[in-house]
Order: C-alpha cells, then sequence, then structure tokens
C-alpha cells in the first residue's frame, strides 16, 4: 500500500512529537517514524518523563484527534 504524506518526521522524540503535532494542526498529512516501543525518546526510556495524556480518565483516545483542527 502506497501512501504520500506531507511531512515524514524521524524520531519520537520530544522533538519529533511536538514537530508532528504541529505540521498535522496546520493540516499537513503527517507520519512520525519511531523505531522504539515509545514516544519520548531518552527522556522517556531513562525515565527522566515521559509522554503521556494519550487516555482520558474516563478511558477515552485522544490521540487520534491530535491532528484535528479546533
Amino acid at each position: 500500500m502506497r501512501q504520500n504524506y506531507d511531512v515524514v518526521v524521524t524520531g519520537g522524540g520530544f522533538g519529533g512529537v511536538v514537530a508532528a503535532v504541529a505540521a498535522a494542526r496546520r493540516g499537513a498529512r503527517t507520519l512520525i517514524m519511531e523505531k522504539g516501543i515509545c514516544f519520548g525518546g531518552t527522556a522517556t526510556v531513562s525515565e527522566v518523563c515521559e509522554i503521556d495524556g494519550a487516555f482520558t480518565r474516563d478511558g477515552r483516545c485522544v490521540l487520534p484527534k491530535i491532528g484535528s483542527r479546533r
């Protein structure tokens, strides 16, 4: 399956996540690629901090809405 993207971000560290979110919010078809098992890069893997907030307290997933315009 072939897909086209306006922006491809390589790396899901804090900088990569911010870049991907910003591009998606501006309407770009965005792909973020991460070789590890989670976003946040070294900060997450080293247990310094983590990118959290994928779910609300009642269990709803909010990440699919990250690129939507409000």
